[in-house]
Formats: structure tokens, sequence, C-alpha cells
């Protein structure tokens, strides 16, 4: 079963006509590897090609170095990020895309890491 990430801000920074959905794999998001999976959409629902992605992870308190990776395009419109989590805690995953259109695209949003069970 794969969560959903939450968003953290409702901002204008994600174009009006494009929808973002991220989901974490194993689910509930716990400490070590995980699968992030970030899924942009059009109004109609069509796929919106990405001409390249980066992703910062940070914790919500200081101390933590962050997380920086690039995102791999698993099929249109749908990126792939593979992380491996070194703390439980509140995270704040910072999107920043280019579009094929050269639209500029960039989004906040949190998600709870648990420990290991």
């Amino acid at each position: 079963m794969l969560s959903a990430c939450q968003r953290r801000s409702q901002g204008t920074d994600l174009p009006a006509d494009i929808d973002l959905v991220c989901t974490v794999d194993p689910s509930p998001a716990v400490v070590g590897p995980a699968q992030v999976t970030f899924s942009l959409t059009d109004s109609t629902g069509a796929p919106v090609r990405i001409e390249s992605f980066r992703l910062r992870a940070d914790m919500t308190h200081a101390g933590m170095a962050p997380l920086l990776a690039s995102g791999v395009e698993a099929e249109p419109g749908e990126i792939v990020v593979e992380l491996d989590w070194p703390m439980s805690g509140d995270w704040v995953l910072s999107v920043q895309a280019t579009l094929a259109d050269g639209r500029e695209l960039s989004r906040e949003i949190s998600l709870t890491v648990q420990a290991t069970p």
C-alpha cells in the first residue's frame, strides 16, 4: 500500500492547470530505503512531461543535513526518486522541476517518517 504525501503549502507555486500527487513506498514511510513517486497531470488528467526534476528533503528541525536527489522519469509525467530516510520525524520535500514546455514548478510537501517497527 502506498501513502500519499501531504501538501504543506497551497500557494501559487504550481501552475494552475497542473496537479501534483506524491506517494511513498513503503507505506507508511519508515526509516530506511524508500521510493517516492511524483505524478504530474494536466486539467484533463493527461500526464505532463518533465524536463528536469530536483528534490530536497529537510527535517523540520535544525541540525540534520538535507537529502538531495534528482528524479528519473519512469513514464511520462511520473518521476521516481530513491531515498534512504536516516531518521524518523517530520520532513519537508521541496520539489523543483522544469516542465517540457519550459514552465517552472515548485512545491513544498510535508511527510512524516516513522521509526522502523
